[in-house]
C-alpha cells in the first residue's frame, strides 16, 4: 500500500464511497480544500487503484479529528490499508483523537474498533450535514 498527500481531486479517483454513496453530495470540495490546509491528509494506493483517504484535523494540540473515505469492493486490500492507516495513527502526537461514525453502517463501525478506538457517546444526533446522528469513538495516546 502506497501512502501520498491526500489532494482534494483524488476523491474523484473514487469510484464509490464505500457504501456511503449518500456522503458524495455532502462533501463540498471548497470547504475540504481549507480544511486540510491544517493537518496530516493522505491518499491510499494499491498500484494505480485509490483504495481510500483519510486524515487527522487538528483542534489544538492536545485533541484531533480523523476523517476517512474508503472506496468499496476493496477486501482483498483492506490488511494493507488498515496497516497504512494504523501507522498515521500511531504517527501522531495528539493524546486524543476522535473519530464521528455513522452507527448504522457496521464496517465503519468495525473498522473504527480495529483502528483501536473506544465508543465514547453511543449516538449524537443530528451531527452529519444530513442530519444523520453519529457515534464518537476516541483514541486515547497518553496523556
Amino acid at each position: 500500500m502506497r501512502t501520498e498527500e491526500f489532494r482534494v481531486e483524488d476523491l474523484d479517483r473514487l469510484k464509490n464511497f464505500g457504501g456511503q454513496e449518500y456522503l458524495v453530495p455532502l462533501v463540498d470540495r471548497g470547504q475540504l480544500a481549507t480544511a486540510i490546509q491544517l493537518g496530516a491528509h493522505y491518499s491510499f494506493w494499491s498500484g494505480d487503484d485509490l483504495v481510500g483517504c483519510a486524515g487527522i484535523i487538528p483542534v489544538h494540540e492536545w485533541r484531533a479529528v480523523t476523517w476517512a473515505l474508503l472506496q468499496q469492493g476493496e477486501t482483498r486490500r483492506f490488511a494493507g490499508l488498515h496497516r497504512a492507516v494504523s501507522a498515521v495513527l500511531r504517527a501522531q502526537s495528539y493524546p486524543r483523537i476522535e473519530a464521528y461514525v455513522d452507527p448504522a453502517f457496521a464496517p465503519a463501525m468495525r473498522w473504527t474498533a480495529m483502528l483501536g478506538f473506544e465508543i465514547e457517546t453511543a449516538f449524537k444526533p443530528f451531527w452529519f450535514p444530513d442530519g444523520r446522528g453519529a457515534a464518537e469513538w476516541v483514541l486515547y495516546r497518553g496523556g
